[in-house]
């Protein structure tokens, strides 16, 4: 993810992808535990879709 800078790996694309699911998230999570979440993705580049039980963070044109 070039845009926040994190990168992750795993034995094929899809591993990597879930891993780098993970980073993103340990990454955000600091900032809504400070209530500067909204801030801090928009500033990021990024938003999220939220479809019910399960929120997407988007980077551009590619989801988390």
């Amino acid at each position: 993810c070039p845009l926040l800078g994190l990168a992750a790996h795993g034995h094929s694309v899809e591993i990597a992808k879930r891993n780098l699911e993970r980073l993103v998230l340990l990454y955000l999570r600091p900032f809504e535990r400070q209530g500067t979440l909204a801030t801090e993705i928009t500033g990021a580049g990024l938003h999220i879709e939220d479809e019910g039980a399960e929120m997407t963070v988007v980077v551009g044109d590619d989801s988390l």
